[in-house]
């Protein structure tokens, strides 16, 4: 009794070998991957577009507006002031104040 479960354990503990033994086979699998990446230059993804060199050379100056052009509108007195306040609550109508 005691030796079948002795054998029984030993089975178990070979199989538990034979994955770890796996494990660790993907493990050095991925960290040589990581150490590549890290290493290699990062690539764009799909969607982005590359960058486009800038010009070389002076650039040229922006245009100016014309005098006249280049006034904001100024600000008027106000004719009439209207006031929106409730006079009594939407709910229960009772009058406010």
């Amino acid at each position: 009794m005691f030796e079948q479960a002795v054998n029984i354990l030993r089975a178990k503990n070979a199989i538990l070998r034979q994955q770890m033994a796996v494990f660790r086979g993907e493990l050095l699998e991925g960290q040589e991957c990581i150490s590549e990446l890290e290493q290699g230059r990062k690539q764009r993804p799909s969607f982005a577009k590359p960058n486009k060199p800038k010009k070389a050379g002076r650039k040229e100056p922006r245009w100016k507006r014309k005098p006249e052009q280049n006034r904001a509108r100024r600000r008027e007195t106000p004719t009439k002031s209207v006031s929106h306040k409730r006079e009594e609550c939407p709910d229960c109508g009772d009058v406010y104040g």
